[in-house]
């Protein structure tokens, strides 16, 4: 299957639950140790991490590029910019993960047409 192009992902219902437990377990060990700042472990970090980056894999073969281009995509972005910065700076607040946490709920609890709004371009590829 082509990368730019939108298909249905096998086993899909089963996937993105897992991924998407993964992740909320990730983060949310990582806001809580920094809240209680305490330095959390390389593991939840690691989890984090490479379960975000399969949820954005799951989401390229789901909707194609486009998706880069969509509200959901854009606010992804932001929020792995935001981090990525904190991270490099030596900043990561209890504030700065808490407005990461909104700006990923922001992208799951939007009306799917605001979420899934293409910012330009049209949806062909």
């Amino acid at each position: 299957m082509n990368i730019g192009t939108p298909g249905r992902i096998p086993f899909d219902g089963v996937v993105k639950p897992l991924l998407l437990t993964a992740h909320f377990i990730g983060f949310g060990v990582l806001l809580g140790a920094v809240v209680i700042g305490q330095e959390p472990t390389a593991a939840f970090w690691v989890l984090t991490v490479v379960s975000g980056l399969l949820l954005i894999a799951r989401e390229i073969l789901h909707e194609g590029l486009v998706w880069f281009r969509q509200t959901e995509g854009l606010l992804t972005a932001a929020k792995v910019l935001l981090l990525g910065v904190a991270v490099v700076f030596s900043r990561c607040t209890p504030a700065v993960i808490s407005f990461a946490v909104l700006l990923g709920a922001l992208t799951s609890h939007l009306p799917k047409d605001v979420r899934e709004r293409v910012w330009w371009g049209g949806r062909e590829e």
